[in-house]
């Protein structure tokens, strides 16, 4: 399957594409969809689909500068362009930025099949040449490429002089810049080396000279340029997921900030400390401002129990919820949690019963996360019977229910800390406040967290296990099942209240994530009761 990202601020447009395209039987399917380029950037950057069909003039950031930033950053993305102007001007500049299509509005449903498919037989042919690596076998054997790979390699092992620059200059190597970084990639599997050298150096001849790969024994080494620290961070974290989108089994370890160049080898060694610390764990992308937390929580993953595939929902996301929660907020937490059980529920002190076991296997599953013994921190979990018979009413179980969540978050901030864990607190803090604007992206997020949007996006992915347009969807919709169980309010009051400015993307969503319409699940839960 191809994955499609739709941008158009007409919502006539995109309704239409969205339920008169034969998503279910064709090799296509529609991952999600913005109303202008600012909002669909960050949505790009985690779902990262193989097609983008965007309009050319929308408010905020048009078309044009989305198609700029995508063919930056995104280099493997094909660009379908949708437009009611027969413009040579923008068909000239789209063909500058490799867009495939160029489509006219209106558009018939047969038009952009055509289009897509014809799209969906590039994709197959480059595919087909990555896995050919004879090229890339001659471009390193050339007198060139050997010269390039051998001047980088003094640059990162520090014996790179000034009067090596203008033998640089000759092979189009560029050092000049005003901050540096380095990274070092590793394949999972050794002997997918050369496939993983492929697919970075595709990425970093597209990078206009920013970007410099060399061999460092069996792994890779990249030289990142840019004007400041967080221009290089951005474009270390934006080349970094480039690559894993191409080669998936690979991990990538970004080093400290260099000034010069006299400072480049440290970073390295920085880069390489973060890679050997990573381990054999999964493949994923890492940089040196997180390297203090990952020590600690390297037993922890090691130990701790994945979430049975049967597990309750409820219990699921009660352990999203809590896991970044702060100390400060527990007893909001508790409050909004029994709320969010209906009154019928707040009123049966056997549902209630459920619900604080409930918080205890949540409030387990993150002391064991952190490293620690649940039955040290938690006694409770030893006997749940005796924990019960100490709740006899609503009051006594909220009670229990606040001390077994403090006692947790006390033990996971002793035991994990470190930059990551606190970015993560801010950035949940941040959308739980702010998921009802409708206008709120990951750019917004990310600042809140203090990180740039690259960086933000790996670290929230890889700690969370989702991105961060799922954990809102996820956030949106459990909200929204709320105001249908408790409230009559209508389908477009409720998408307004959770942030969706378009009632029937809002059904479309709902239908997506839950499998019933709005209707029929607030039909349901009244028949059962």
């Amino acid at each position: 399957m191809y994955k499609v990202f739709l941008v158009d601020d007409e919502i006539v447009i995109r309704e239409g594409i969205r339920n008169n395209f034969p998503w279910d039987e064709s090799a296509f399917t529609l991952c999600g969809e913005a109303p202008d380029g600012e909002i669909a950037l960050s949505q790009l950057l985690e779902l990262r689909p193989d097609i983008l069909i965007t309009d050319i003039r929308m408010p905020f950031m048009d078309g044009m500068t989305l198609c700029r930033s995508v063919a930056r950053t995104m280099p493997w993305m094909h660009i379908v362009i949708l437009s009611g102007y027969d413009d040579f001007t923008y068909a000239r500049e789209a063909i500058t930025l490799g867009v495939k299509e160029y489509l006219l509005k209106p558009v018939s449903v047969q038009q952009l099949l055509k289009s897509l498919e014809r799209i969906a037989g590039l994709i197959e042919n480059e595919r087909a040449q990555r896995a050919n690596l004879n090229e890339l076998k001659r471009q390193l054997a050339s007198s060139a490429g050997l010269i390039h790979e051998s001047l980088l390699s003094k640059v990162l092992d520090g014996t790179f002089g000034e009067s090596m620059m203008a033998e640089a200059r000759s092979v189009n190597l560029s050092l000049t810049a005003g901050q540096y970084t380095a990274m070092v990639l590793r394949s999972v599997n050794p002997e997918n080396l050369l496939a993983l050298r492929a697919a970075a150096q595709r990425l970093a001849d597209n990078s206009g000279g920013t970007i410099a790969l060399a061999r460092r024994g069996a792994h890779l080494a990249a030289l990142v340029l840019g004007d400041n620290a967080q221009d290089v961070e951005e474009r270390a974290y934006a080349f970094a997921q480039a690559v894993t989108h191409e080669h998936s089994k690979s991990q990538i370890a970004i080093g400290s900030m260099a000034q010069t160049l006299q400072d480049i080898p440290s970073s390295v060694q920085t880069a390489f400390k973060v890679l050997q610390a990573m381990g054999e764990r999964e493949a994923r992308i890492l940089g040196a401002a997180d390297i203090d937390d990952l020590s600690r929580a390297a037993a922890a993953d090691s130990s701790a129990e994945h979430v049975p595939e049967l597990m309750q929902a409820e219990v699921v996301l009660l352990y999203d919820k809590l896991r970044f929660a702060s100390v400060s907020n527990v007893a909001q937490l508790v409050n909004e949690y029994f709320a969010s059980l209906g009154k019928s529920a707040a009123q049966s002190i056997l549902i209630m019963h459920y619900a604080l076991v409930d918080i205890l296997l949540a409030c387990s599953r993150i002391i064991k996360k952190s490293g620690a013994d649940p039955t040290e921190v938690l006694p409770e979990t030893r006997d749940q019977s005796r924990l019960l018979g100490m709740a006899r009413s609503a009051d006594d179980i909220t009670h229990l229910a606040n001390d077994i969540i403090r006692r947790t978050l006390l033990c996971r901030d002793a035991r994990e800390g470190g930059p990551s864990a606190e970015v993560l607190r801010r950035a949940c803090a941040y959308i739980e406040e702010n998921y009802q604007r409708a206008e709120m992206t990951l750019h917004d997020v990310a600042g809140a967290a203090g990180l740039s949007d690259n960086h933000f996006c790996t670290v929230f992915s890889q700690k969370m296990g989702m991105t961060f347009l799922e954990y809102l969807t996820r956030l949106r919709m459990t909200k929204a099942q709320s105001y249908l169980l408790e409230t009559d309010l209508r389908s477009i009051d409720i998408a307004e209240r959770i942030g969706y400015t378009d009632t029937r993307y809002f059904r479309y969503l709902f239908k997506k994530n839950t499998g019933v319409s709005p209707r029929e699940f607030r039909s349901a839960a009244r028949d059962r009761e």
